[in-house]
């Protein structure tokens, strides 16, 4: 799977972290993403370690488990590690493909780069990654489980 920087793009403008967002500040983030791909039962993520990167499912599914228990399927346009990255701590559970899965991924660094840059994107991160975490408290499956 190679996707255009527009298709990138496309694929952003539809995650709630990033809801509001410009096309100019998608176009931002379309150019830095990468894509990258696991096979059946690699870790996207593993439960304790630093969480380097924010992943986006492009194609393919995972599974997130917490202590050894599946707790939540993820499939295309489900992501992961947004908070991981905003607060370098370790990931507080595993991702694991459950068939192939190309993920488009953003490492902490350059995030990190690209919301000095562009300051409204950390403003929609900051106000999406609080809404998981509310939710997170009344329903054990969020998504943003997987940090």
């Amino acid at each position: 799977m190679s996707l255009s920087i527009d298709e990138k793009r496309e694929l952003l403008r539809k995650v709630p972290l990033f809801e509001g967002a410009d096309d100019e500040c998608l176009t931002v983030l379309s150019q830095e993403i990468r894509e990258v791909t696991f096979d059946t039962r690699e870790y996207i993520a593993r439960e304790g370690e630093m969480g380097t990167g924010f992943y986006l499912i492009a194609s393919g599914s995972a599974t997130v488990q917490r202590h050894g228990k599946e707790i939540v399927h993820f499939g295309p346009g489900d992501y992961f590690g947004e908070l991981s990255v905003l607060n370098h701590k370790p990931r507080v559970a595993s991702v694991i493909a459950t068939e192939p899965t190309c993920c488009l991924a953003l490492a902490s660094w350059e995030l990190d780069e690209v919301l000095k840059a562009n300051p409204r994107i950390a403003v929609m991160m900051l106000k999406e990654a609080g809404r998981r975490l509310h939710a997170l408290e009344y329903d054990s499956s969020a998504s943003s489980i997987a940090g």
